[in-house]
């Protein structure tokens, strides 16, 4: 008995030790709004030592049907959204990132209907949503943006349409061409029939013109229901869209990036008088470290227990705590 009740109290001691070590320094509630005519849920990040002025970002995810953790259905499961996110409380910031339309929760039931009739412009409606709900909750003393590639115009657009309310901006492997020129510049890699087909379609696209008779290799990027939303991005020039902010731009990029250069980077920032760029070796798209090959890379897509790189939580904490 004596001896039992020495080895619960030697675990009871260790326990406390380790739990004292490795305290839970963030709280994680699941959240929703209604946006247009749909829901969409997401997970509000907060520090468990709060403070009276907290700040929190919105985090804003890059292109297709990806959920608030980083992951979708198309082959990616690497968590970089969640565990940057949970980085970021243990800097003592909140996060909010939340399922894209068509993802995670955000499935309603008329879902085909909406993808049918999307735009970009919804894109940045449903960021603007999520800013006004963080307005609401009056714990939050400053709102920034963080946005991963495709995400960042779309952050830099809802910055623009919701006045001063956005403090700071964060591009986190960000577009800093217009999409028609990162489209070909991505397709560039395939096949040379690849391109040679789908340059002239994306010239009609980006001049506002929906085209016809796409060769079946190329309907899945260019099927009607598409085209409207690459019409409504290709309009747009990330660093002109950019110079337009008055707020402090963090502009990070990593040199093992294989969809975004750092030329894009500083391309990016290039016009605007408050962007800083910070480059990060071997980071790759996903925020993480890539030593090998391109093969590498892209299995680093399927591992969500690679580490965010710690250098990036860094940057940005730091970037976001300093005062303005």
């Amino acid at each position: 008995m004596f001896r039992f009740l020495f080895f619960v109290l030697i675990f009871w001691v260790n326990f406390k030790a380790f739990a004292q070590e490795n305290p839970v320094q963030f709280t994680e509630t699941t959240v929703s709004i209604t946006c247009q005519d749909y829901n969409l849920h997401g997970t509000l990040t907060i520090p468990t030592q709060k403070t009276k002025k907290m700040k929190v970002a919105l985090f804003i995810a890059g292109s297709g049907p990806t959920d608030r953790n980083g992951n979708n259905t198309a082959g990616l499961n690497s968590n970089a959204y969640q565990l940057f996110c949970r980085a970021m409380a243990e800097k003592g910031i909140a996060t909010l990132r939340y399922d894209k339309l068509g993802s995670g929760e955000s499935k309603p039931a008329n879902l085909k209907e909406l993808v049918e009739k999307r735009d970009f412009e919804n894109e940045v409606a449903d960021a603007v949503a999520w800013i006004e709900y963080l307005q609401k909750d009056k714990r939050f003393a400053e709102i920034s943006l963080i946005a991963h590639s495709q995400g960042t115009l779309v952050g830099i657009l809802a910055s623009q349409r919701t006045g001063k309310t956005i403090t700071k901006l964060v591009s986190l492997a960000g577009l800093g061409r217009r999409g028609s020129e990162t489209l070909k510049e991505q397709l560039g890699a395939q096949p040379t029939f690849v391109s040679e087909a789908a340059n002239p379609l994306i010239d009609s696209l980006a001049n506002g013109y929906k085209v016809k008779n796409v060769p079946q290799y190329l309907e899945v990027l260019f099927k009607p229901s598409m085209q409207p939303y690459l019409i409504s991005w290709f309009k747009y020039d990330p660093a002109d869209e950019l110079a337009k902010l008055q707020i402090p731009a963090l502009i990070v990029q990593g040199t093992n990036d294989i969809q975004i250069k750092v030329e894009d980077a500083k391309y990016l920032a290039s016009k605007s008088k408050n962007a800083t760029v910070v480059i990060i070796e071997k980071m790759n798209h996903l925020l993480k470290i890539v030593e090998g090959d391109r093969s590498e890379n892209l299995a680093s897509y399927n591992k969500p227990d690679l580490p965010i790189v710690p250098e990036l939580i860094e940057k940005v904490s730091a970037f976001l705590l300093k005062k303005k």
